[in-house]
């Protein structure tokens, strides 16, 4: 195994064995809630379920949002774990990296301390609150249309829906661009990146077939890039809602061919 996923494993081992064994058990029952949650959106796909079942708009909202806190929350969390395994990993020189990166200083204060945490995390969890939020109220709605009658195929807007919520909050830049100025250069530099997304669980199944050292180095690029934020990983989940798409989508053909014979 790549060393610096050994030194990272050893650093969740140290922080869960050596000194934060209560902060870790908090952390670790936040990510099974998350894990938990993520079949919960499996769920979605698969049947005319849904983890907010309110009818009522307020309700709805209000159920949206209390479980978008705890996914944020958990999130939060897992942050710091990661960060602190990074910084056992990668050693001294990974965090006097950080310290510069985000201009946090020795004895800065509290105020030092807030900026760094206003640029690493807070932002980032504003902004993935609002869109898990409008995500499981979106469900919502889906699992309303569909017990009232609705047909299967809807189970696909769900994850279809997130998947673009996801894209265009986090590549905003690029989409604001493309609507400002729709030139083809433009759209196509936007195409390539919603495509480079989809296409990027197949790439890496291919990959770890034929060249599964590549497969490591994208994964412990993309750990080191996020510098221990969850929320900077969570630019992948537009990779994650596709596939729940594409399922949905076969399933509801494959209904549909069913009820067709």
């Amino acid at each position: 195994m790549d060393e610096f996923f050994v030194k990272l494993i050893g650093g969740v081992l140290v922080l869960a064995v050596v000194v934060y064994i209560v902060i870790f058990a908090v952390l670790g029952a936040a990510l099974i809630a998350c894990i938990c949650l993520g079949f919960v959106s499996v769920f979605i796909v698969k049947s005319a379920k849904a983890l907010v079942r309110e009818n009522e708009v307020g309700s709805a909202l209000l159920m949206s949002s209390g479980w978008a806190a705890v996914l944020t929350v958990g999130c939060i969390l897992g942050s710091f774990g990661l960060l602190w395994s990074m910084s056992f990993a990668l050693g001294q020189s990974y965090s006097a990296s950080m310290m510069r990166s985000y201009e946090l200083h020795d004895g800065g204060g509290f105020w030092s301390i807030w900026m760094f945490l206003d640029q690493w995390i807070i932002m980032g969890a504003y902004l993935f609150f609002a869109k898990t939020a409008a995500a499981l109220y979106l469900a919502n709605r889906v699992f309303l249309a569909r017990r009232n009658g609705g047909r299967s195929w809807l189970g696909v807007v769900p994850p279809i829906g997130a998947m673009l919520l996801f894209f265009t909050v986090d590549h905003w830049p690029l989409v604001g661009t493309a609507i400002r100025a729709p030139t083809v250069d433009n759209l196509t530099v936007l195409l390539r990146e919603f495509w480079s997304l989809i296409y990027l669980p197949f790439d890496l199944v291919t990959k770890a077939f034929t060249n599964p050292d590549a497969v490591l180095n994208w994964a412990k690029e993309k750990i080191i890039s996020s510098n221990g934020s969850m929320f900077k990983l969570a630019t992948l989940f537009p990779s994650v809602f596709g596939l729940l798409a594409l399922a949905a989508l076969s399933k509801a053909l494959t209904g549909i061919a069913a009820s067709g014979q």
